[in-house]
């Protein structure tokens, strides 16, 4: 799997519907409305089942709405863990191999591990590449 950009991530969230997003299920159809209102004062509708005036039947299952919705919602967080893990791995792309295979019985003042079973857990393991 190819590594994705988060920044063209960002910037699709950016012109999207604000969120978060939430479910809107009335008895003959549902809609997804995002946060705030727009200029008619009407919810911000971030999509619906296409029959919220009758004109045509769904065009996703409630599977793959929920699915849109939970994603959406849960974007800021996952960009803000993948960003933190990508900033870590590239930590560790600067910590010598010898530095990981000494085992660390005392706070290693270079790479900051405080114990050795976090030593041993990256023992013998290279950087990525």
């Amino acid at each position: 799997m190819e590594p994705f950009d988060l920044n063209v991530l960002d910037a699709l969230r950016i012109v999207a519907t604000p969120g978060p997003w939430k479910l809107i299920d009335g008895a003959d159809h549902w809609t997804v409305d995002g946060a705030g209102v727009d200029y008619m004062g009407f919810a911000r509708v971030a999509f619906d089942d296409g029959s919220a005036s009758g004109e045509y039947g769904p065009q996703c299952s409630d599977e793959t709405r929920d699915f849109i919705l939970g994603v959406c919602n849960a974007y800021p967080a996952m960009a803000a863990e993948i960003r933190r893990l990508r900033a870590e791995v590239e930590a560790l792309r600067l910590v010598p191999k010898w530095v990981l295979d000494v085992g660390h019985n005392e706070e290693c003042l270079f790479c900051g591990l405080k114990d050795r079973t976090a030593a041993a857990t990256m023992r013998g393991k290279d950087a990525p590449q």
